[in-house]
Order: structure tokens, then sequence, then C-alpha cells
């Protein structure tokens, strides 16, 4: 959470409109970088001609995990949808909280 939360953090240079900064979970991160590891280990190892029947289980098992990274990736789009919807109400009701008060102050 940024500082300004509720409310979106300022808006940088350039952008037309603020928006949430969204970290993903460690987990996807680290299971990002090691499908890509992996990806790049496999394609390595095609292109030196390793032992088929290796590539093949190992090729398989790539696979399985990169459908599992695409639910998470969905997931975690979910995840984000979310939680910027609960944000911008929260940021919303502060807003009007704070014109209630400068109505009646």
């Amino acid at each position: 959470r940024t500082p300004e939360y509720p409310n979106p953090p300022p808006s940088a240079e350039g952008e037309t409109e603020t928006s949430y900064v969204w970290i993903p979970s460690d987990s996807l991160r680290a299971l990002r970088d090691a499908i890509k590891c992996a990806r790049e280990a496999f394609v390595a190892a095609k292109n030196v001609g390793s032992g088929n029947d290796y590539l093949l289980d190992f090729e398989i098992i790539l696979k399985e995990k990169e459908e599992a990274q695409n639910i998470l990736e969905q997931k975690d789009e979910e995840d984000r949808e979310a939680e910027e919807l609960i944000a911008r109400k929260a940021a919303k009701r502060l807003r009007a909280k704070g014109r209630k008060k400068k109505k009646t102050g």
C-alpha cells in the first residue's frame, strides 16, 4: 500500500490516468522465473541434440507447469481487479466523507 491509499498514487509523467500499483505474489514471480529458465534450458538442450527421451519428459513437465502458470496469472489478474475495485470504493467513501465535513464544518 502506498501512503496515499486508498487513493491511487499520483500519476507519473505522461500518464493520463492514475492507477494502483499491483505487485504479484512472491510465489507467482518465482514460478515465472523458474519457467522462463526451464524453457531456456529446454531450447538449449534441444539445440544441442540432447537425449530425446529426456527432452520428451521435460517438455511434458514444462507444459504442465506453463498451464499452471496460466491459471495463476488469470487468478492474479482477478485478484488485482477485485482489490482495485475495493480501493476505488474506499477512496470514493473517503472523498465523500471529506466533502460532508467541509459542508458541516
